[in-house]
C-alpha cells in the first residue's frame, strides 16, 4: 500500500475566511465611498458658488424690506394727504423721517469668502476635482464588484480586487504629486492675491501708514501656513489611504487565500488516500 502524501504536503491548506473578509470589508468600503465622492463634489460645488449665493440672499432680503419701507411710506403719504390738522401732518412727516433714517439691513461681506474659495472656481482646479472624483468613483465601484466576487470565493474576485488595490496604491501617488505640485501651488496663488487685495482695502479704509506692506507681509504667512496644512494633509492621506489596498495585497497573495478562490475543496486527514 502506497500513501501519497508528499503533494498534500505542498498544497496549502485552503482558508475560505481570508478573501471573504476582505470581500465584505471590499463592499462596505466601496459602498460607501460610492456614496461620500458625490457628496464631496456637491460640498466643493457648494463652497465655490457659496459667494453668489450670498450676494443673491442679499439681494432677496434687501427687496423685501424695500418693499415693505415703499408699502409704510406710501400709507403715511395717504394718511398725510388726508390728516384734517397740520398737527397730524407734523407727526405723520415726523414718523416718515424716522422710518428714513433707519439703516437698512446688514449685509453679509462676501470678500474673504471670494478670496478664500475663487481656486475652486479656476478651469484647471475643476478638470483635477471631476478626473480625481471620476476616477475614484469608476474605482471604488469596481472594488464592489471584487468584493461580491471575493465573498463567493471567486478566482476573478481575487484577481479584480489585487488589480484594484494595486491601482489605488498607484493613484494614491499620482494624486499626491498632482496636489503638491499642481492643485495647491494655483489654489494658494489665488487665494493670495485675494488676500493682499482685501488687505490693501482694509488699509486704505482704516488709513494705514502703508497697506499694502501689511497685506503683503499677512499674505505671506498665510501662504506658510497653507503649505504646512497641504503638506500634512497630503502625507496623511498617501499613508492612511495605502494602508487598507496593502493590506489586500499582502492577504490575497498568501497561498491559503489562493486556494480557497480556486475552488479547493477541505483538506483530506493525511494518510486517508485511498491504496493505490
Amino acid at each position: 500500500m502506497v500513501r501519497v502524501m508528499a503533494a498534500d504536503d505542498a498544497q496549502p491548506r485552503p482558508r475560505p475566511g481570508l478573501p471573504k473578509t476582505i470581500g465584505i470589508l471590499n463592499i462596505v468600503f466601496g459602498a460607501l465611498l460610492l456614496l461620500c465622492i458625490p457628496c464631496g463634489a456637491g460640498y466643493l460645488a457648494l463652497m465655490a458658488n457659496m459667494g453668489r449665493l450670498l450676494d443673491y440672499q442679499n439681494a432677496e432680503i434687501q427687496a423685501r424690506i424695500e418693499a415693505k419701507r415703499k408699502a409704510r411710506l406710501d400709507e403715511l403719504a395717504a394718511r398725510e394727504k388726508a390728516a384734517a390738522s397740520e398737527e397730524q401732518k407734523a407727526q405723520i412727516r415726523a414718523e416718515r423721517s424716522k422710518i428714513l433714517s433707519e439703516p437698512g439691513p446688514p449685509q453679509v461681506s462676501t470678500m474673504n469668502l471670494e478670496a478664500m474659495t475663487r481656486a475652486l472656481q479656476d478651469r484647471r482646479i475643476i478638470a483635477y476635482y471631476l478626473l480625481d472624483f471620476g476616477s475614484g468613483w469608476l474605482i471604488n465601484l469596481v472594488m464592489l464588484v471584487a468584493g461580491i466576487g471575493l465573498v463567493r470565493l471567486k478566482e476573478w474576485g481575487r484577481r479584480l480586487a489585487l488589480g484594484v488595490a494595486a491601482v489605488k496604491i498607484a493613484r494614491l501617488v499620482v494624486v499626491s504629486i498632482a496636489l503638491v505640485g499642481y492643485v495647491v501651488p494655483i489654489s494658494i496663488e489665488t487665494m493670495r492675491r485675494g488676500i493682499i487685495a482685501m488687505g490693501q482695502q482694509a488699509g486704505a479704509e482704516g488709513g494705514g501708514a502703508d497697506p499694502h506692506h501689511e497685506a503683503e507681509k499677512m499674505a505671506a504667512e498665510f501662504v506658510q501656513a497653507m503649505w504646512r496644512m497641504n503638506i500634512a494633509y497630503t502625507v496623511g492621506l498617501l499613508v492612511i489611504g495605502s494602508i487598507y489596498p496593502a493590506v489586500v495585497l499582502a492577504v490575497l497573495t498568501r497561498p491559503a487565500a489562493r486556494a480557497a478562490c480556486r475552488g479547493s475543496g477541505p483538506p483530506r486527514p493525511r494518510g486517508a488516500e485511498p491504496d493505490q
